[in-house]
């Protein structure tokens, strides 16, 4: 049977998919989900890796002028029009492959500014009958009411079915894990802990107006950020309330002392064969997570080695994550004797997929 949820929701992976597809269609698209959970992080990656530069407007800092232009004389002509400004005017001027994003489209509250934006999103038209260039494609991203976000307005319906497609991010743990080694691969702990409670990615239970933060993405990597900082105890706990909230930090710095507490990937990479073998999931899930990100084609034939023991005392799935994960960072390795030789084995076998 099919969920339901995950029909009509899209992880990060596959919207970047559907977003490449319309941009290149030049069709306008809303992608719409909680907050800070990447649906601009997700653009961006997509334009990079499309090799499209990206026009960037914060809808809630902005007014109907943007989409139409500044109401202007000109005297020697005598009659008024707009005049295109800013992002405006950059898009008009655009010759290569472009994507306009409209960040928290949703702050647009007013019926008139969103009224405004109606025919330069879909005629593709300026009140001056100035055409958008074919190479400029537009992406949006909001919250909604639901999502407890403030400022989040009414969309009115002649605005939004001007977009062709409203997509929904969820977030996902398997994504969210990759991305955490690609932009913070020495902040293992995050990953790590995310993987024993991965409940704890978007946490919606604890959404307030009041400022304090919650654990979501983006706030994931503030945490990040943190611990980079190699602060003392009592500080490191303080920035992490500042991040992810006191309950979530609690839970947090507890989980990472004890990963801290486990051999360190040094360790591992010294003597793959002598180390203490870790015994909890958060051990395991620490001591895979880390040497992934560590893995490189010199040191792989102790990598390796540590996968080999995992298997043998029964923890091969970890193995296999690892292996896929150090792969899938530095794909240089599986061109090296030791992985080649890994992979004729039953380590091998259960990495492929024909283990038992």
């Amino acid at each position: 049977m099919v969920n339901l949820e995950e029909a009509v929701t899209l992880p990060p992976h596959d919207l970047k998919i559907v977003v490449k597809r319309h941009m290149a269609e030049r069709q306008p698209v809303i992608v719409k989900g909680w907050p800070g959970i990447g649906k601009t992080e997700i653009t961006y990656e997509a334009c990079a890796e499309e090799g499209r530069k990206v026009i960037y407007t914060p809808c809630g800092t902005s007014d109907r002028t943007v989409a139409e232009g500044m109401p202007w004389v000109f005297p020697e002509q005598k009659r008024a029009s707009f005049f295109p400004f800013g992002q405006l005017a950059d898009a008009l001027a655009a010759k290569e492959p472009t994507t306009w994003i409209l960040d928290d489209l949703g702050w647009i509250q007013s019926l008139g500014d969103q009224n405004a934006w109606c025919h330069l999103i879909y005629e593709r038209t300026t009140p001056n009958g100035d055409k958008l260039p074919d190479c400029v494609s537009i992406v949006a991203t909001t919250n909604e009411r639901q999502h407890k976000a403030s400022g989040v307005g009414a969309f009115s319906d002649p605005f939004k079915t001007r977009f062709d497609a409203i997509y929904e991010l969820r977030p996902d743990l398997d994504d969210s894990c990759k991305w955490f080694f690609k932009y913070y691969p020495d902040v293992w702990e995050v990953p790590a802990y995310l993987r024993e409670c991965p409940e704890d990615l978007n946490d919606i239970k604890t959404v307030t107006t009041d400022l304090t933060n919650r654990a979501n993405p983006r706030t994931w990597a503030s945490a990040a950020r943190k611990l980079r900082l190699k602060l003392p105890e009592h500080l490191e706990l303080a920035a992490l309330v500042g991040a992810i909230g006191k309950g979530m930090a609690v839970k947090f710095q507890g989980v990472v002392k004890m990963l801290r507490s486990m051999p360190s990937i040094d360790a591992i990479l010294a003597d793959p064969d002598g180390v203490a073998m870790p015994t909890t999931v958060s051990g395991l899930w620490g001591s895979a997570q880390g040497l992934a990100a560590r893995a490189n084609v010199k040191n792989f034939s102790r990598v390796a080695r540590f996968g080999e023991r995992l298997e043998e005392n029964g923890n091969g799935e970890f193995a296999v994550f690892m292996i896929r994960l150090a792969t899938e960072k530095t794909p240089a390795i599986i061109n090296t004797q030791p992985y080649i030789q890994l992979m004729s084995g039953s380590l091998g076998k259960l990495v492929t997929g024909e283990g038992e």
